[in-house]
């Protein structure tokens, strides 16, 4: 069975479950990186406003490989469709994105790589940095979260450089810190001996890698907007920057003689065997000048 006759199966059988009046729809939602999905929307009443997409990848592969069955499939779909039903708290969070007060105490910035996101970018608000870009997220916590799109920006009478030192201005509440990684590793293993496979790279960099991400490791990659957090624990120090996700990124001193070539290497084969797609970031390295006190690509 195709996946386009998946979807249409699956939408008649909702169909009978909810009755005539629901209006059952598949789209295809845009995710970072081009990456795309299709999804269900079941609107109940016609009134809904927010609707949840149930994405229907994950299903179409275990019913492909025999894991689910169709009726199984349709009973998966009624359960997301109840737990993500439309809350008056999800309600209230939707009526609050068109109000700048609400927003200027919630909108955090997000990078995103400019040559993977073209398509996503033309429909969002963004800033260029270096050959990424800076978009802006209203975030109230993990379940609700919503980037400005050009039309949403339009309703807060404000300019994009307003909008900017906002995000930035908020980021200092987002628990942005350094972190040694293997200090980090080790609280991940509860202190268990890690070995050596379970750091990213080899053993001559323990001890000289540090992470910087924020409370909630949500688009912490986004710590390189703060020049003053990057500088105090810069000090005189030159540092190599490894984009490691969009989520965190990794800062390596510039002591041992590699250059920016190797570390590409390593960044590249990190996004092809441990990264999500939706998550990568670059595929290249980025290096901090302390004397210039500025961050530039590695050539």
């Amino acid at each position: 069975m195709s996946y386009e006759e998946f979807n249409i199966s699956i939408s008649a059988r909702l169909q009978g479950f909810y009755g005539k009046d629901a209006v059952i729809t598949t789209e295809k939602v845009l995710k970072n990186n081009g990456q795309s999905y299709y999804g269900l929307r079941i609107a109940r009443k016609v009134t809904e406003s927010t609707i949840p997409v149930i994405y229907m990848d994950r299903l179409y592969e275990a019913y492909g490989n025999g894991s689910m069955t169709m009726e199984e499939c349709v009973r998966e779909v009624c359960r997301i469709r109840k737990k993500y039903e439309c809350t008056e708290d999800i309600l209230q969070f939707a009526d609050k994105l068109s109000d700048w007060e609400f927003v200027k105490e919630n909108v955090y910035p997000v990078l995103l790589s400019t040559e993977e996101n073209r398509e996503l970018l033309q429909k969002l608000v963004s800033t260029p940095l270096l050959d990424l870009s800076v978009v802006y997220m209203i975030r109230e916590d993990k379940e609700k979260c919503v980037k400005i799109s050009k039309a949403m920006m339009d309703s807060y009478g404000i300019d994009k450089i307003k909008l900017h030192r906002q995000a930035v201005e908020n980021m200092k509440k987002d628990g942005y810190k350094f972190q040694d990684m293997e200090e980090l590793i080790m609280e991940i293993y509860h202190g268990e001996d890690f070995g050596e496979d379970i750091l990213p790279f080899d053993e001559n960099r323990r001890g000289k890698m540090y992470v910087l991400t924020n409370r909630e490791n949500l688009y912490g990659a986004a710590g390189i907007l703060d020049k003053t957090m990057i500088r105090e624990f810069a000090g005189n120090r030159n540092f190599f920057i490894l984009p490691s996700s969009l989520h965190e990124i990794i800062f390596v001193p510039d002591d041992d003689g590699l250059k920016g070539k190797e570390f590409d290497e390593m960044v590249a084969e990190i996004n092809e065997t441990v990264v999500r797609k939706e998550d990568k970031l670059s595929d290249h390295s980025y290096y901090y000048d302390a004397k210039e006190d500025e961050i530039r690509i590695c050539n």
